[in-house]
């Protein structure tokens, strides 16, 4: 399975699919700073080496691409999306959903994104960091992290909060 996502800050367009992938997930922040799109898609052989997307010539853009493998091919992915939109400070709760998962060794991925701030923490409780992603700088910028945990059983996951730190968040 692959998982591409692209935060771009001063939402003023979806950026292109990539061919071949499926949105996931287009979360805005709710006042017009960023927006985060997910594109998924099954590993067949014929992806190819790279993933092009095309992003409005002022837009401030990071990007983070994984590849899980040992997912359920009936059903490889499921979404839980939310907005979050924090106001002025030093630093900002990124929260991200409970998840109900449906069977044992689910892998739970979040993504918090933001602009304007110098980091993005894990969740706490066993989180592993995945990947963090940063471009630009001050007013501008764009940031998303991405954390894993493996729930071992059945039930909602409850919720879990990065933090952006640093600079003043959207």
């Amino acid at each position: 399975l692959l998982l591409f996502c692209i935060v771009v800050s001063f939402d003023t367009g979806t950026p292109s699919s990539p061919a071949g992938w499926s949105i996931a997930a287009s979360i805005g922040d709710g006042n017009g700073g960023t927006r985060t799109i997910c594109w998924v898609r099954v590993a067949d052989g014929g992806e190819g080496a790279s993933v092009s997307v095309t992003v409005g010539a002022v837009n401030t853009w990071t990007a983070i691409s994984l590849r899980i493998t040992g997912q359920d091919a009936a059903f490889p992915i499921t979404v839980a999306p939310t907005t979050n939109s924090a106001t002025s400070g030093s630093t900002a709760a990124i929260v991200t959903p409970s998840i109900t998962t449906d069977g044992v060794d689910n892998l739970i991925i979040r993504f918090g994104s933001t602009r304007e701030s110098s980091a993005i923490s894990n969740p706490a409780g066993g989180y592993t960091d995945i990947a963090e992603s940063g471009a630009g700088s001050g007013f501008a910028d764009a940031r998303t992290q991405a954390s894993s945990i493996l729930q071992p059983g059945t039930g909602a996951s409850g919720t879990a909060n990065m933090v952006a730190t640093g600079g003043d968040r959207d």
